[in-house]
């Protein structure tokens, strides 16, 4: 998979989960944070890293739930895959949305589901975030 970004400001960094034949499966949002130019970028830098199936819980969760994790980000670690609309739902992950308007996720459930599904059978996946 791809994740091409497409905008990062102090109000998120903003792209799309691309499959390997370039037909979008989700928008995406994550938190930004302000590099030592000023400028804005998330967590993952552009690169290919492994993606591992497994069990995590979020903050605040009760119960955990299946989701892949981005691995082998430097300094980096428990950076995944979940629903969220804005980036105040993110620390570093990496929110699904079916839509986008301005940094705020739409039917972000829905399009967490559909990326697990299109994953069904799967324990790894290489994600490259351009």
């Amino acid at each position: 998979m791809i994740l091409k970004r497409n905008s990062s400001t102090e109000l998120g960094v903003t792209g799309e989960l691309l499959a390997d034949n370039n037909v979008r499966i989700a928008y995406t949002l994550e938190h930004a944070y302000q590099q030592e130019d000023c400028s804005w970028a998330a967590k993952v830098p552009a690169g290919t890293y492994s993606c591992l199936r497994g069990q995590h819980q979020l903050e605040g969760m009760v119960n955990p739930f299946e989701t892949f994790e981005v691995t082998g980000v430097t300094w980096h670690t428990g950076i995944l895959f979940h629903p969220g609309n804005t980036e105040k739902d993110s620390s570093g992950c990496i929110l699904l949305g079916t839509g986008i308007n301005g940094f705020t996720l739409s039917n972000s459930r829905e399009a967490f589901a559909f990326f697990m599904s299109g994953l069904e059978g799967l324990d790894t996946f290489n994600l490259t975030v351009v």
